[in-house]
């Protein structure tokens, strides 16, 4: 069955129906000067186009306690959306129960914001790693989350890029073996 584009293209590739955004969170940091580790209860919040109720895709992520405790949370849950637009929004939220710590949106594919805005590194099907801080009100970080993205939107474009890529490799060594016989 041959896929289907959606009508979106990015860079004039073709987004294809049934892309996939992948998400994993993987860990934070809390500092115990703010934090309270007796009632403190870290979790992740994600949302796709939150303000497009129809389209609207969300999960929520509640902590691990780790050895080190709660203000040093693991998650490693790995979360799939379905994204298939350069314009769809994803919403990061950093809670402590049902407070919100802080909050990060990001044009998934945007060109605009590809130097300000993490995500927008995913337009190249790469990985992409990041950290969410949860500042004070001063503006200065009291705790952090990090995650890694990756949003296949056509599957053939990064096969054709490796077996590319593929191809100089075997070139080059082929050169180089003729130039080791001489």
């Amino acid at each position: 069955m041959k896929p289907e584009p959606t009508g979106s293209q990015i860079d004039k590739v073709f987004i294809m129906k049934g892309s996939s955004l992948s998400i994993e969170i993987n860990n934070g940091f809390f500092d115990s000067d703010y934090f309270n580790p007796e009632s403190f209860e870290p979790s992740v919040e994600i949302y796709i186009n939150e303000k497009q109720p129809m389209n609207q895709q969300s999960k929520v992520c509640n902590s691990a306690n780790t050895e080190e405790g709660v203000l040093k949370p693991e998650w490693n849950q790995q979360f799939v959306f379905n994204v298939a637009k350069p314009t769809d929004e994803i919403t990061f939220r950093v809670m402590n129960g049902k407070t919100v710590l802080g909050e990060k949106t990001y044009a998934v594919g945007n060109k605009r914001f590809f130097k300000k805005d993490p995500l927008s590194r995913l337009r190249t099907q790469s990985r992409v790693e990041d950290i969410i801080f949860v500042n004070n009100d001063a503006g200065q970080p009291i705790g952090s989350i990090s995650y890694y993205a990756i949003w296949i939107y056509n599957v053939t474009k990064p096969l054709r890029d490796h077996l590319g890529s593929l191809k100089r490799e075997k070139a080059e060594a082929v050169f180089k073996s003729l130039n080791y016989n001489m």
